[in-house]
């Protein structure tokens, strides 16, 4: 658990100060930061589009490229 604490904070230091920095402020190296990263994807939801996108492009077994899709969401939503 501890490399998922360190990632989350990690990716907070991120918006003021590289990685590289980041590294060598906590004297990690900084393959450590990216196999820490691969192994705790980004977790975050999927929205309400993400989903209906891909539900889209089950239902059309991947035939439609996102001309088609956006095609069809823009009949029900703003896209």
């Amino acid at each position: 658990m501890v490399p998922r604490i360190a990632l989350q904070a990690f990716n907070e230091l991120k918006k003021t100060l590289t990685v590289t920095k980041i590294c060598r402020l906590l004297n990690i190296p900084r393959s450590t930061y990216y196999r820490w990263r691969e192994q705790y994807p980004n977790e975050r939801k999927k929205t309400d589009l993400e989903n209906k996108i891909g539900l889209l492009c089950k239902k059309h077994q991947y035939t439609y490229g996102y001309r088609m899709i956006t095609g069809i969401l823009r009949k029900e939503m703003i896209v």
